[in-house]
């Protein structure tokens, strides 16, 4: 019984708190877009350092840049968009951005199977310009998505879980932080185990660290450390963070089919962000409500008689 109050409680929370959704999904696009903003401005770089390279190359033949770039731009729309992971695959492969940027060259000079050598060289630095680029707009993107996480948790944080202005701060850094690499190293693990079992690691892994830091904010000295970390609870926490992964599993789904894959993403983000905000705050009010039903620990002062024997004994 006591088991079902708390995921109760917990889905409670979740639904409650699902009205902070555009606080992460607002920052993570932001981050977004000034990644997109570095991309375009290493992609422009990029075809113009390759149009004039050619242009010197070949003291007969100006290399239109601005036909480059729509080549550039058509194959780009040409990859499949429904399938974000082979967008992703394709843009970060540096021989797919050499067949590109050389087959967009090809098309618009005359000589260039005389000069194939040359102009290789040319594509290679280009490519290197757009890789620089490319890790600019994950980065930033990663950023964005930290700093939506930490901002949410403070809100949600202060109106969920009470405590010192230090400790809201402290946890939702480190959350932003675990967040983040739960995040990146779901995406190694999809490709070495494959998505659900990659999935079902995260889980339990996030869970197990839910846990621990509610424990070292709210538990320690004030609670047993077998009185949060025993299988029941371990068993409860996940029944929850599942339920409430299901949910929010279920609506990103219907955002992507109704809104397609890209809105989904960044929707399955930020409620995803909230998601796992939720679940950290309810581990940790249910470890402080635990330390605040805990009986203060017993001191040992010693009475004046215990003292004056002592002394006498001395």
């Amino acid at each position: 019984k006591e088991q079902q109050l708390v995921i109760k409680s917990c889905l409670k929370n979740f639904f409650v708190n699902l009205k902070f959704i555009f606080t992460p999904l607002g920052v993570m696009f932001l981050g977004a877009l000034s990644g997109f903003a570095v991309l375009v401005s290493s992609v422009t770089s990029a075809v113009t350092e390759l149009a004039d390279c050619v242009t010197k190359l070949l003291s007969s033949t100006t290399l239109d840049g601005s036909a480059l770039l729509e080549s550039i731009a058509s194959a780009v729309i040409a990859l499949d968009w429904s399938d974000l992971s082979s967008v992703l695959a394709a843009v970060t492969d540096r021989e797919w951005l050499s067949s590109v940027l050389g087959s967009g060259v090809r098309a618009l000079i005359v000589d260039y199977d005389a000069h194939v050598a040359e102009i290789t060289e040319c594509v290679t630095s280009a490519v290197n310009v757009v890789v620089g680029g490319v890790v600019g707009f994950f980065l930033l993107t990663l950023l964005g998505f930290a700093a939506g996480y930490a901002i949410t948790s403070m809100f949600i944080r202060r109106e969920s879980v009470s405590g010192s202005v230090w400790k809201t701060i402290l946890s939702a850094v480190f959350g932003a932080v675990i967040a983040t690499l739960l995040l990146m190293a779901l995406a190694a693990l999809s490709e070495l185990v494959g998505a659900w079992w990659a999935f079902a690691i995260i889980v339990v892994l996030g869970s197990a660290i839910t846990l621990a830091e509610a424990y070292l904010l709210h538990g320690v000295k004030r609670v047993k450390f077998t009185s949060v970390f025993n299988p029941r609870n371990i068993v409860g926490l996940l029944v929850s963070h599942l339920a409430i992964i299901a949910i929010t599993a279920l609506l990103i789904v219907l955002v992507t089919l109704a809104f397609g894959a890209l809105c989904g993403l960044f929707t399955g983000l930020s409620l995803l962000t909230v998601a796992a905000i939720v679940m950290n705050v309810n581990a940790e009010a249910y470890v402080s409500g635990l330390a605040g039903k805990a009986k203060p620990q017993p001191v040992d002062v010693p009475s004046p008689e215990k003292e004056k024997t002592e002394n006498e004994q001395d």
